[in-house]
């Protein structure tokens, strides 16, 4: 609970916009973290027990409360408003529906690749048609340089594009979850409400209709599964990520942090050698400095 207030604290709207480089993209690094690690946790089949119905419904029975929590313990600022429906339809629902039903469709290291590796693009094109915001110069040979990157470690992976349902659902979500992320900054929600908002909107909508009508093995899933997917789905991913996902567009904007989560795929090829034991190989390292030097050079030439 101390963490949780911490971040409370550094996400609230009142919180300092201004801070040194380092702690300005600290956020943005916790998120690049918690990503990776749910690449990770995917990737090692930690919810094949389950459906992706379940895991959605952990993901947001579990959230939901905890955010209840910390908004009601800081501003209580109404949650009843038409733009966090629309955000809870696009970064609560929409985003998990078709993020998990990729991972059921499709193999999960494919995740790695369509879903940080192309929000890099999906967030500079919704920042150009809804901001105005039209890349430098500078900023499409960053985007380019991410994208000979992703190409040499997607051309590294077996059976990319055989599962199009899957691959298009990864699509799908990366398009939703930066969607998400640049209308939260455009219409300037205060972050802890806007969070809770979309997970209390998410689990009323959802839960019913997960429990009447959706495939379900919950009840026969070992308890460890159910924990290890509500502590990180339901803790990790949607509360901690969430409002630090927040904070971090507060303070570099939805198309710097999406050039960053081009690093997670990169990230998770390093962490994959010794927690998964997959070999590096050269195209991955290729990769690796591309588009480490695309995000860079993406974070320089975009205004905030």
């Amino acid at each position: 609970m101390l963490i949780l207030a911490k971040i409370c604290a550094m996400t609230s709207a009142t919180a300092p916009m201004t801070a040194t480089p380092t702690l300005t993209y600290a956020p943005a690094v916790g998120v690049i973290v918690l990503w990776t690690g749910f690449i990770l946790v995917s990737r090692a089949g930690t919810a094949a027990t389950l459906t992706p119905w379940d895991v959605i419904a952990i993901r947001y029975a579990v959230a939901a409360p905890v955010l209840l929590v910390m908004w009601w313990r800081s501003q209580r600022t109404s949650l009843c408003d038409i733009r966090f429906l629309i955000l809870a339809g696009i970064g609560g629902l929409g985003y998990a529906i078709m993020a998990f039903l990729g991972f059921s469709s499709a193999p999960a290291a494919h995740a790695g690749i369509l879903l940080p590796g192309t929000m890099p693009f999906m967030a500079a094109a919704w920042g150009w048609l809804i901001a105005g915001q039209r890349p430098s110069r500078s900023s499409w040979l960053g985007y380019a340089t991410i994208l000979a990157g992703i190409v040499c470690m997607a051309w590294s992976l077996e059976g990319l594009g055989s599962t199009l349902l899957g691959d298009a659902c990864f699509l799908a979500a990366a398009a939703l979850w930066t969607l998400f992320a640049t209308l939260l900054r455009r219409w300037s929600a205060d972050p802890i409400t806007a969070i809770t908002a979309v997970a209390v909107w998410t689990a009323i909508i959802y839960l019913p209709l997960w429990w009447a009508f959706l495939p379900s093995r919950i009840a026969t899933a070992p308890l460890e599964s159910i924990a290890l997917q509500a502590g990180y789905q339901g803790v990790l991913a949607s509360v901690i990520q969430m409002l630090l996902f927040a904070r971090a567009i507060a303070l570099i904007g939805p198309q710097r942090m999406g050039s960053l989560m081009a690093l997670v795929p990169v990230g998770a090829a390093i962490l994959a050698m010794p927690i998964l034991g997959e070999p590096l190989s050269m195209p991955v390292v290729v990769a690796m400095v591309l588009v480490t030097a695309g995000a860079l050079l993406i974070n320089r030439s975009i205004p905030r």
